[in-house]
């Protein structure tokens, strides 16, 4: 679906809703600001805000970094060790696209992709990890996104059929 303003009061709210996300760059008609940098991420499916030239909303770092940035101190199943990471919430990022579907699918710069229900990103506190103890993650270190959780505090996070939950190089989020 996508969201267009239809009046003036539609516009001012929409505006105030993007500004409450984070989002304060210069708002298009349908939603989303463009993107000034590379997108590193494609959000797409069963959402309502967009920016793109289809049905898309499209993220460059620097708009990812406006939804909003918390911090998670925990060791993963993946790594050695206790890691500083940092990004938005994923439910702060399904919240700016109006995300209405039940599942979403992950797909990373490889290709591999997996599907789980939605609730499962906004009940526990993934964020999607662009830094961590080192600076921006990069491809070759899992990024430029990890979706990463606060294993340590939630050791359910860590059990093995949480662990498809943990896709890096994450660059194509499909709501369904």
């Amino acid at each position: 679906k996508l969201w267009t303003c239809e009046n003036t009061m539609n516009h001012t709210l929409a505006s105030l809703l993007l500004a409450f996300f984070g989002l304060t760059a210069a708002v298009q008609a349908d939603g989303l600001p463009q993107p000034t940098g590379e997108v590193i991420l494609y959000v797409h499916g069963d959402i309502e805000i967009t920016n793109g030239a289809g049905p898309a909303a499209m993220f460059d770092l620097g708009m990812l970094e406006q939804l909003g940035m918390q911090t998670i101190i925990t060791s993963t199943p993946f790594t050695d060790g206790v890691i500083a990471f940092e990004g938005p919430l994923m439910r702060d990022l399904l919240d700016a696209v109006i995300a209405n579907g039940e599942n979403v699918t992950l797909t990373a710069l490889d290709e591999y992709a997996t599907t789980f229900p939605i609730d499962d990103l906004r009940n526990h506190d993934f964020i999607l990890a662009i830094r961590d103890d080192q600076g921006l993650i990069s491809p070759d270190q899992f990024g430029p996104i990890w979706v990463v959780g606060p294993m340590d505090d939630n050791p359910a996070l860590g059990k093995e059929d949480m662990h498809d939950r943990w896709i890096w190089q994450l660059s194509v989020i499909e709501v369904n």
